[in-house]
């Protein structure tokens, strides 16, 4: 995604603002960055204590507890790549490679500027359609563990990766993988989606690799 598309997701239509939003200290942001990410990260907990709070659920530990399993850097940083703002920050030290935290911290800034900007209604859609995504990472399936399951199940040895990086400059690297496996003599390759991290690119492959060989390996199974 570009600039565009990320404004559009968060329902901002100044684009000088989600340049804002994707401009922590290392890309020469300051308090403003720090601003919008305070509130965003305070609004979307607001919402995630409404939501529990309309299911019945007011017990504070049980609360606090949900919000830091469902909302953490891991979670944000992950769904920020997913969504390409990586890929539009611009450090001012090309060397600088942006750091997991500075993602989520932006993916928090944007939200707070779509708050600010926009109100506490369309601000809440947002917050919502995050939240859905972030429910999404956690039932993503692990399919560089469960091709190999699959193929040491039936006797194969496990997946080879060859993993290139194909374009981008050293703090925005894209790479793709090609996970490759030997079933019964014959070799079988797929290749994954672009992604600006290795295991991403990996973890790409694997999903493809694992929906050719459930097809073949069912078939050996039952001839």
């Amino acid at each position: 995604m570009g600039l565009k598309e990320i404004a559009e997701f968060f329902d901002i239509d100044n684009l000088a603002y989600v340049s804002v939003g994707v401009s922590p200290k290392s890309c020469g942001g300051g308090d403003e960055f720090k601003y919008f990410a305070l509130v965003g990260d305070k609004f979307l907990d607001l919402v995630i204590i409404e939501k529990m709070g309309e299911k019945g659920v007011l017990n504070t530990g049980e609360i606090t507890q949900h919000i830091a399993r469902l909302v953490n850097a891991k979670t944000l940083s992950q769904f920020g790549s997913e969504l390409g703002i990586p890929s539009v920050m611009t450090p001012v030290d090309p060397k600088h490679k942006i750091h997991p935290n500075e993602v989520k911290e932006a993916v928090e800034a944007l939200l707070g500027v779509s708050y600010l900007t926009n109100g506490y209604e369309r601000g809440y859609r947002i917050a919502i359609k995050i939240l859905e995504n972030l429910e999404n990472l956690k039932s993503i399936p692990n399919y560089k563990s469960l091709v190999n399951q699959l193929l040491q199940k039936n006797g194969f040895k496990p997946v080879k990766y060859v993993t290139h990086k194909i374009r981008g400059a050293s703090h925005n690297p894209v790479f793709v993988s090609t996970a490759i496996a030997h079933v019964n003599g014959k070799k079988y390759t797929a290749e994954g989606k672009e992604a600006n991290k290795k295991k991403e690119a990996e973890k790409s492959a694997a999903e493809h690799l694992f929906k050719i060989l459930s097809s073949i390996l069912e078939v050996h199974s039952t001839s």
